[in-house]
């Protein structure tokens, strides 16, 4: 009997365009999947549309949230209702080619956790693949992450339920770079393994775009780097070091701006406390 495989896919203000998504999961050639969408307490009518949806077929199943969580929040809703197997967290925003289900599934193996695919990037005015995300991940990928030699995005992982659980879903707290730490942490328990096919397409230049402001940017980056800072000066001191003054350059620009005064104020004691780890992280390399 096939397992069944839930997809979760958080929602914000998405009226106009998540119809493309749904549409590309029920098309889906794999069959035996739910589909969790969780509404992240939009205040456009994201969740009439997406009840539309439920009425016409049974494996969608719809919640909303009571206030806004964010991504990480909507997802771990998500979590937290899904019966399959495997989950294959998405965006609603995107779309999965007719067999991306199928094929992902069909490359576990007993000492596999998570199965990865590549990516189409894709203009959403032009339609055209401007560019491709192509990441290898084999085996145990903790250490490439922390190096930046691959990434995994959301989209393209299709990942044992069990396993996500063991680390208690997504960090609802980091503020940006959600990903990677979700990856982080999933790394130090899961084995990945790369389909080399294009099955995703990502779109990108729209104007309902959600993108990141600088500053939310730098709280995930800061965020990031706070949490593993251990890990990063044990194993790579120079990334870490580079990262850390890429931090400092990107305070210094906000400098000017309406927010700096207050952004400064706020963000001063952790910048000190990272120049510290700085002299920390040279020491370190001198005396290895």
């Amino acid at each position: 009997m096939t397992p069944l495989i839930s997809i979760i896919i958080p929602t914000y203000n998405r009226e106009k365009i998540v119809a493309r998504t749904i549409d590309c999961i029920i098309n889906q050639s794999f069959k035996d999947w739910e589909c969790i969408l969780v509404d992240d307490f939009s205040n456009d009518s994201t969740y009439e549309v997406l009840l539309s949806y439920a009425r016409r077929d049974t494996r969608l199943k719809i919640f909303k949230n009571e206030r806004e969580k964010g991504a990480c929040g909507a997802r771990n809703t998500g979590l937290s209702k899904a019966k399959g197997e495997y989950v294959q967290f998405f965006d609603s925003d995107d779309e999965m080619l007719p067999d991306l289900l199928y094929e992902l599934y069909n490359h576990f193996s007993d000492n596999v956790d998570v199965v990865t695919c590549w990516t189409n990037v894709i203009d959403i005015n032009t339609k055209k693949r401007i560019r491709s995300f192509e990441n290898i991940t084999e085996g145990n990928i903790h250490d490439d992450l922390m190096s930046g030699k691959t990434y995994v995005d959301t989209n393209c992982a299709l990942i044992r339920k069990k396993v996500v659980d063991s680390i208690g879903g997504w960090s609802e707290d980091c503020p940006s770079y959600q990903e990677w730490d979700f990856h982080l942490r999933l790394s130090k328990k899961a084995r990945y393994k790369t389909l080399n096919k294009y099955l995703i397409n990502y779109f990108v230049g729209g104007s309902d775009t959600i993108s990141l402001s600088s500053e939310r940017d730098f709280q995930g980056m800061l965020y990031i780097l706070n949490k593993y800072r251990r890990a990063w000066i044990t194993k790579f001191p120079l990334i870490y070091i580079k990262k850390v003054y890429g931090l400092r350059c990107q305070l210094q620009m906000f400098n000017g701006s309406v927010k700096f005064e207050k952004m400064y104020s706020s963000y001063k004691q952790k910048i000190c406390f990272i120049s510290r780890l700085i002299v920390s992280a040279l020491y370190f390399m001198k005396n290895k």
